[in-house]
């Protein structure tokens, strides 16, 4: 009535666009037709991180990032990256515009910073984000009589396979979880040969050196 009319375009890559405007023509008016320049511009999403604690046993630490365009609609099968202690992660966004990261290098205790990127496509600009990723340690120390036997038996196949705890006066000593002073005595050969304090004890630091962590 006002002599508009609207139009849906379908989807447009970024970019100058020529419109051709027909108007056909009737019984009292003579047809006409006008090209205009319609321009689209990609859109900027928006990457979203959060800090996140792990624990420096687990074996995955995974970690998430959402990725969702100005309306707040998730970006589907996106590929996003994230580097971490010198390490690059690549995941893809899922239906929800979530994409979620193992993380298996992160073994060591501290507070690291991840670098977040999308690199953009035909629809939207690049995007960034940082992120504080704390690794805690969840070790406790492990000496002679403990009664974890599980950890015990862990440790003492670690031992061997470093050359230690194999034998005792000619007796091949067996994985049995019991900590006793024989794998005391090869805790301590095993920190004597790695420059670590002698304690016979599987402090953090013997238990990583040891690839227990």
């Amino acid at each position: 009535v006002n002599g508009s009319a609207s139009v849906a375009l379908p989807t447009l890559s970024a970019g100058d666009h020529a419109v051709e405007v027909v108007y056909s023509g009737d019984d009292k008016y003579a047809p006409v037709s006008q090209t205009v320049n319609v321009a689209v511009v990609k859109s900027t999403p928006k990457l979203t991180s959060n800090k996140k604690t792990f624990k420096n046993t687990d074996k995955y630490k995974k970690y998430t990032v959402s990725l969702k365009d100005s309306k707040g609609n998730a970006i589907v099968n996106a590929t996003v990256t994230l580097k971490v202690n010198g390490k690059t992660y690549t995941a893809k966004t899922n239906s929800n515009g979530k994409a979620t990261f193992k993380l298996t290098k992160l073994t060591k205790k501290g507070t690291y910073t991840a670098v977040i990127k999308f690199a953009g496509d035909e629809k939207y600009n690049n995007a960034s984000a940082k992120a504080k990723i704390n690794v805690k340690s969840t070790w406790k120390t492990i000496s002679k009589g403990s009664s974890y036997h599980t950890m015990v038996k862990k440790i003492q196949r670690a031992l061997k396979n470093h050359g230690f705890y194999i034998k005792y006066n000619k007796r091949h000593l067996i994985v049995d979880g019991i900590f006793h002073i024989y794998t005391e005595m090869a805790v301590k050969q095993f920190q004597k040969a790695n420059g670590l304090k002698q304690t016979g004890r599987v402090d953090e630091i013997t238990a990583k050196e040891l690839g227990l962590i």
